[in-house]
């Protein structure tokens, strides 16, 4: 844990920065195919998901919505920046802690308890990207940008080589 809490002091920069982003995209793309194999072997598929995330699954209105970052940055802003305030008054085990907090309310409203793993895995990883990416050093808006672009590049990624299909 220390490692981790050491590591997330330094904020990245410049080509840190554009590997963080790449690496934690293709990161969450790899972990949430692999939990979602690891979920049908054990004997469950889980459904679509449901709602509005449905619609990165579907023709050109998916392609719009992901082109635009809409569900990208508000989804961002909603479950990566109470880290930032949570970052400025606690100590960093605590910003952990919430993050994982986040990362779980982020999965279940994506589908429900069976999406924690899937979902919940990634918004963990955007989560780490944000406070790697200045949200641990008062840097707000890059961090923001970060983790929106690495979600960006996620939700394009998964609308480029479909949703479940493995």
């Amino acid at each position: 844990m220390q490692r981790l809490i050491r590591w997330l002091n330094v904020e990245a920069r410049g080509a840190k920065l554009i590997g963080m982003v790449t690496g934690a995209t293709l990161a969450g793309i790899v972990l949430c195919k692999l939990t979602l194999l690891a979920l049908i072997l054990a004997g469950y598929y889980p459904p679509a998901v449901p709602g509005a995330h449905a619609l990165l699954n579907e023709g050109p209105v998916g392609w719009i919505v992901t082109l635009l970052g809409l569900s990208a940055i508000s989804e961002e802003f909603f479950f990566r920046a109470p880290l930032f305030a949570i970052g400025k008054a606690c100590s960093r085990t605590v910003t952990l802690g919430a993050a994982a907090g986040l990362s779980i309310i982020f999965g279940l409203l994506h589908g429900g308890l069976a999406h924690i793993p899937l979902q919940g895995v990634l918004g963990f990883i955007l989560s780490l990207v944000f406070l790697k990416c200045g949200g641990l050093q008062c840097n707000f808006y890059k961090a923001l940008a970060a983790s929106s672009a690495t979600h960006f590049l996620y939700n394009m990624g998964v609308v480029a080589i479909g949703r479940w299909p493995l």
